[in-house]
């Protein structure tokens, strides 16, 4: 059996934005705040990137499995149709 063939579900998608290192000289208050956005602790020299508008496709597409960067092929009436939401913007760790 040959695990390296793994199924895998894509469901949902981000808009992505920006890439940043947090810088080491923020003000505690300024570190705390990014903190809280990227759900982490400990950012210092660390890369994050913005991820924005999440929203779940109206089905979900099988795919092989697989990590780090990956690129789907995603039919448009699986897309859906909306506003964005601008309260689920934040960043997210990225190596």
């Amino acid at each position: 059996k040959d695990i390296s063939v793994l199924l895998s579900w894509c469901t949902g998608l981000v808009d992505i934005g920006e890439t940043l290192q947090c810088p080491e000289n923020l003000a505690p208050d300024e570190l705390v705040e990014l903190e809280n956005q990227a759900v982490l602790t400990n950012l210092k020299q660390k890369y994050l990137t913005a991820l924005s508008n999440p929203r779940w496709l109206l089905e979900p597409i099988p795919r092989r499995g697989g990590k780090d960067i990956f690129q789907v092929d995603i039919p448009d009436h699986l897309i859906p149709l909306g506003q964005e939401d601008p309260s689920q913007e934040g960043y997210r760790e990225t190596s």
